[in-house]
């Protein structure tokens, strides 16, 4: 199968490593890390570090745009991208030695609906009944999320595997687009459905319960309690193997890529769920929103549970 990614929200990551980080004081940078990232782009490079092909679809900022595309073509990312004016977003995060993350996010990228109705005469081109269609990030400034709705309404129409996952949209506005698979972490989730969701048995009649709604897929990460799922095929949850994570950012794009993975591969729900987690659980090893490692996911994946 073909996996394609969309990132219309993408942002330089970096990184700043601080030994004591204090609020209001003078703080000194021990270290710096800067990746090119944004959620699409980040399953992409998953599975790409990861040998599985995909195709990364970006719209990009032109004001910056030579350096982020520079640091992609160094990681040798398979991508595609659409130009349009303005300045790609900057993402800081603050990691403390006692493991706390501060982050500080700018929305100040526009997209204006020319470039949306031009990104989907691209896609059309290439999308197919065998190929899985990730839509991750946020909405960026410039579009209704009634014209983004209508945008992946349409992609659907050609037979694609629609991933979204987006906290942009309502349980509402999520039935109307109908993704193949949604994967909102405890947070959202508890949004999406009204409900506090404190527990797995919880989260496993949430994903039930959506599942039911019409969305064939629906995958709820607990954090370090696993995650659970809900499918016509296999319903149930799994745990990864307890470890002391460097960076949990970018751990949501990476279960992904490990599910959309295991599918094309062929493999059932319950492994891919399994492959998930292990990816999710890996990436927690690296710095950044670099990529899980391909030895580490292997020793994770071999002691995965299936929680009862």
């Amino acid at each position: 199968m073909k996996i394609i990614t969309i990132t219309l929200n993408p942002a330089f990551d970096i990184h700043y490593e601080i030994e004591d980080f204090r609020l209001y004081k003078e703080n000194y940078v021990s270290s710096i890390l800067i990746s090119a990232g944004g959620k699409g782009i980040n399953v992409s490079r998953a599975l790409q570090k990861n040998n599985i092909d995909n195709m990364a679809y970006i719209i990009l900022g032109r004001d910056n745009a030579p350096d982020f595309v520079s640091r992609l073509e160094k990681e040798e990312l398979n991508f595609k991208a659409i130009y349009c004016d303005g300045r790609i977003r900057e993402n800081i995060t603050i990691h403390s030695s006692d493991g706390r993350e501060t982050r500080i996010s700018q929305d100040n990228f526009h997209l204006s609906p020319d470039i949306l109705d031009k990104l989907l005469e691209e896609l059309k081109k290439s999308i197919d009944q065998n190929t899985i269609l990730v839509f991750a990030g946020r909405i960026p400034k410039g579009l209704s999320k009634g014209r983004v709705i209508g945008f992946l309404q349409e992609l659907r129409k050609g037979a694609c595997l629609l991933v979204v996952d987006s906290n942009s949209f309502s349980m509402e506005e999520l039935l109307r687009i109908r993704p193949w698979l949604i994967k909102p972490n405890e947070q959202e989730i508890e949004s999406l459905i009204g409900e506090r969701v404190n527990t797995l048995e919880q989260a496993k009649r949430a994903a039930v319960k959506i599942h039911d709604m019409g969305i064939d897929n629906v995958i709820i990460s607990m954090g370090k309690e696993g995650a659970v799922m809900a499918s016509a095929e296999w319903s149930g949850g799994v745990r990864a193997p307890s470890i002391s994570p460097v960076s949990t950012i970018g751990a949501g794009d990476s279960m992904i890529a490990g599910f959309i993975g295991a599918y094309s591969q062929g493999l059932d729900r319950k492994e891919c769920l399994k492959n998930a987690v292990a990816f999710g659980t890996a990436a927690c090893l690296t710095e950044g929103t670099a990529p899980p490692r391909y030895n580490d996911i292997q020793k994770i994946r071999d002691k995965v549970i299936e929680l009862e």
